[in-house]
């Protein structure tokens, strides 16, 4: 072997080497330090269940807690001009029946449980409890809200649901139409 070829071996190892201990010091790296927001508040994450995952306000693609804005009820009330008064009791109401952090994690210990199959008996019965209750403060909150509205917003609210379950019945028939092969290429509009 010639001194040509044994300096181009070497060179190659030692930029092997050189490039392997630079990427496994760049992941060390990564792993150790915790990225943090705007505010410089540490960010978590980890991921966990998937590509949709389970960490904070990820839960089968649906978000909850203060990032909620566009969904629900708060959506429904969007546009029907509410008052600073109103607007301020309805954030009051939504405040005073927040659930707990504690009562999130057991439902969130629950669901895991029951996705894991390693529900029980205690746990399944424990999970119908929190459900609930969960659907009878919702059912509740709702009832609080249409108090503070005037005849004419509830009106108004009516409407919006109607509209909104037309849609959704056009969705579902598009949907069906699909499956069936008989639907046509766009969906339909919905505004």
């Amino acid at each position: 072997m010639s001194f040509r070829t044994k300096l181009f071996k070497f060179a190659t190892i030692a930029g092997a080497t050189a490039v392997f201990a630079t990427m496994s010091l760049a992941q060390d790296s990564k792993s150790t330090t915790n990225p943090t927001d705007k505010a410089g508040n540490p960010q978590k994450t980890e991921r966990g269940f998937g590509k949709r995952g389970f960490g904070e306000r990820k839960f089968g693609g649906r978000h909850f807690g203060p990032g909620m804005k566009g969904r629900g009820m708060g959506m429904m009330l969007h546009g029907l001009d509410l008052t600073d008064a109103q607007k301020t009791q309805i954030q009051s109401i939504m405040a005073a029946n927040k659930p707990t952090q504690e009562a999130r994690d057991e439902m969130r210990t629950l669901m895991m449980a029951k996705r894991t199959g390693t529900l029980t008996t205690d746990q399944q019965s424990r999970l119908t409890a929190l459900r609930t209750g969960a659907e009878q403060k919702r059912i509740a909150v709702h009832e609080q809200i249409l108090s503070v509205l005037t005849p004419e917003q509830k009106a108004k609210l009516d409407q919006r649901k109607q509209e909104m379950q037309q849609r959704m019945e056009q969705r579902k028939q598009w949907r069906q139409q699909k499956q069936t092969g008989t639907a046509p290429t766009e969906k339909p509009v919905t505004n």
